[in-house]
């Protein structure tokens, strides 16, 4: 049986942002409440920190840069664009 979608990935403006819509924060935040409280008391310190750090919250999506930034504060590494070729898989 093959898995049909109609999600199409979003690509950044020339600005590097992602045009993320007011529904999509929406999702991001629910999934992002609902899997933090199931973490509160099941991740480590260390994992719980590091949301922290890379200032990740429920209001809304986060924005590679900002967290390539946040990285790069913390660790000293930087990420890097890869070239990467799109196809259509067929799930059986």
């Amino acid at each position: 049986m093959t898995k049909e979608s109609t999600y199409t990935a979003k690509l950044p403006g020339p600005d590097g942002i992602y045009p993320y819509t007011a529904e999509e924060d929406a999702i991001w935040g629910e999934l992002y409440e609902r899997q933090m409280k199931l973490l509160a008391n099941m991740a480590c310190q260390e994992y719980l920190d590091g949301v922290k750090t890379l200032g990740l919250k429920p209001d809304k999506v986060p924005q590679l840069s900002d967290v390539g930034r946040r990285l790069h504060e913390t660790t000293g590494s930087r990420r890097r664009r890869c070239a990467c070729a799109h196809s259509t898989l067929a799930l059986l």
